[in-house]
């Protein structure tokens, strides 16, 4: 990919994040506020200005331990991570109660196996590029879905793109390039209706093939429900918002509603 088109890619990620980008060719990657920071190439470089100490990098946070933040990478920039990975896919809008037991699911694989606690995520909600003209109504910022994963184990968040490289990108190029070539996958956590790749190619039957032919430990965690049978997902919240319903939305998410608008409104 051409420099100046992958410096408007990463541009892109940082800006949803909202990391400072006062110096455009080196970025201060320390987000105030949020028990996070992002690793970005010039850093690698050893030039970045920003907070962080010159010349720290995610390897040298790898080979010390000091992880004690989440770390965010742009999967376009980063470096294979030595450490194995235990990853969670999905788009987590809301980050609800059946994407906190994707979380628990690796928490427990990667304390049985010696793995990392990652997940995977878009800057975007795919749907805004695959129906653009559909407008979509997310329940988190990217910053307050960001603290809400390091509050809840996890220690590496991989942020890819969703623009029309991504859609068109085949589910098997993604685990092989990503999971495999960026995030050193261990083992891959899933939920059990969830698919990605061109058109959707990759659901739970052809990431285990996949996760087999790699030597990749794959566990599809189910749908969680409410009492009445409800599976919970992000479109119920929004309908259970929609109707007015705090309580129904509250009991899905975990966390009360308020503390959810206080992020949108910042």
């Amino acid at each position: 990919m051409p420099d100046e088109a992958k410096e408007k890619r990463e541009a892109r990620l940082f800006s949803t994040f909202g990391a400072c980008k006062t110096d455009l060719v080196c970025r201060k990657s320390f987000c105030p506020g949020f028990p996070f920071f992002i690793v970005c190439q010039a850093q690698r470089q050893g030039s970045c200005s920003g907070t962080r100490p010159q010349g720290r990098d995610l390897r040298e946070l790898e080979s010390t331990g000091n992880m004690d933040r989440m770390i965010i990478c742009h999967t376009e920039t980063m470096e294979k991570l030595r450490q194995r990975t235990a990853v969670c896919l999905g788009y987590f809008d809301g980050v609800h109660r059946g994407h906190l037991a994707l979380l628990k699911e690796a928490q427990a694989i990667a304390h049985r196996e010696g793995l990392t606690v990652a997940v995977h995520t878009f800057d975007v909600p795919p749907a805004s590029v695959l129906r653009p003209d559909q407008p979509v109504e997310q329940l988190t910022s990217p910053s307050e879905k960001a603290a809400i994963f390091a509050a809840n184990g996890c220690e590496i968040l991989a942020v890819s793109v969703f623009d029309e490289r991504m859609r068109a990108m085949p589910g098997k190029v993604f685990f092989e390039e990503i999971l495999l070539g960026r995030l050193n996958a261990g083992a891959v956590i899933t939920g059990d209706d969830h698919r990605f790749g061109f058109r959707g190619d990759t659901g739970v039957r052809e990431l285990s093939a996949l996760c087999q032919s790699a030597g990749v430990l794959l566990s599809v965690v189910p749908r969680v429900k409410l009492p009445d049978g409800t599976v919970i997902s992000s479109s119920a919240i929004r309908q259970a918002l929609r109707q007015g319903d705090l309580s129904r939305a509250e009991e899905m998410l975990g966390r009360p509603v308020q503390d959810m608008r206080k992020s949108q409104e910042r």
